[in-house]
């Protein structure tokens, strides 16, 4: 893939980031594509069960309802991105859910938006969040039971 054609895909991402989760109203909260998440997302999406070229083919499933209902996806209103979405989220809507749970874990793991909603960011333990002791007699059926792996010769 040529430089200028990964441009065009990384904004296209960006911009299906954007109308996935976009800025808040207010302009608080940013929208997911501004936030530099595309190589987060892309990494995730290409390493899930789907596998390599997952991303490029719901890209592509998007860009392509666009151009169906008259014009390039980023040439689009906020409307019309809307409903490239939609349609590709209701005919490939697995493919489509690895791409929406990544813009998810991408967006609200982000320091900005864990800061912007009051949260510390970076993993909840050890440093984070105090964990309550444990009742570990939950795990006596388990102990009790006979081992069911192979012992070592």
């Amino acid at each position: 893939m040529s430089d200028s054609s990964q441009d065009v895909q990384r904004d296209l991402l960006e911009a299906v980031l954007d109308t996935l989760i976009p800025r808040s109203e207010d302009g608080r909260m940013p929208g997911c594509g501004e936030l530099g998440v595309a190589d987060f997302v892309t990494a995730r999406v290409e390493s899930s069960p789907a596998g390599t070229g997952t991303l490029a083919s719901i890209l592509d499933a998007i860009e392509a309802a666009a151009q169906a209902a008259g014009r390039p996806f980023l040439e689009g209103t906020g409307d019309e991105r809307v409903a490239a979405v939609a349609a590709v989220a209701a005919e490939h809507g697995d493919l489509f859910e690895i791409l929406w749970q990544s813009t998810l874990v991408a967006y609200y793991q982000h320091p900005r938006i864990c800061r912007e909603l009051g949260l510390r960011s970076g993993p909840p333990y050890p440093e984070g969040y105090e964990l309550g002791d444990s009742d570990l007699s939950l795990l006596d059926p388990v102990r009790g039971k006979p081992p069911f792996y192979r012992r070592p010769a």
